[in-house]
């Protein structure tokens, strides 16, 4: 009984069935360039970071995630999420030709230790009605933009 084995780059020469990725450490900075404020607001930190991804669209990550957030008032970053060990596995199963169910769980042994301040949630607030703002009166150039083009 032969067994097709498909790769990352079918129809070559090279022939590999998962992707992995060691590296100590990741981070993710999260800028608001709202009205020009070009300001960090969080950063998402991965240390320790082992991910593997299969052919077949499973996989699994292994990491300590940490969040921090930015304290304008302070002009200092902040934790808001502790460092937590967690390992991710997701598997992707075809049903028919059209459709796919995909599953994944987190697993850890750590609790997940979250801070949240009033100054966080004031950041949250703020960006929030800012990002709102800013998108909405951008959709609103736009129109009257098209509007202009039409007239």
């Amino acid at each position: 009984m032969a067994t097709e084995q498909t790769s990352f780059f079918s129809g070559t020469s090279v022939s590999f069935t998962t992707v992995q990725l060691k590296t100590s450490c990741i981070n993710l900075v999260v800028i608001d360039d709202c009205r020009d404020a070009d300001c960090p607001l969080v950063e998402l930190s991965l240390s320790s970071l082992h991910l593997k991804q299969r052919q077949d669209g499973s996989g699994c990550l292994t990491s300590r995630l940490s969040a921090s957030y930015y304290n304008r008032e302070l002009s200092a970053w902040e934790p808001c999420m502790e460092p937590w060990g967690c390992t991710v596995d997701w598997i992707s199963t075809q049903l028919s030709s059209k459709t796919q169910r995909n599953a994944v769980t987190i697993k850890s042994d750590e609790v997940v230790n979250l801070n949240l301040t009033s100054t966080l949630l004031e950041l949250f607030r703020v960006v929030r009605a800012n990002w709102g703002e800013d998108y909405y009166s951008q959709g609103e150039a736009e129109l009257a933009e098209i509007g202009r083009a039409h007239v």
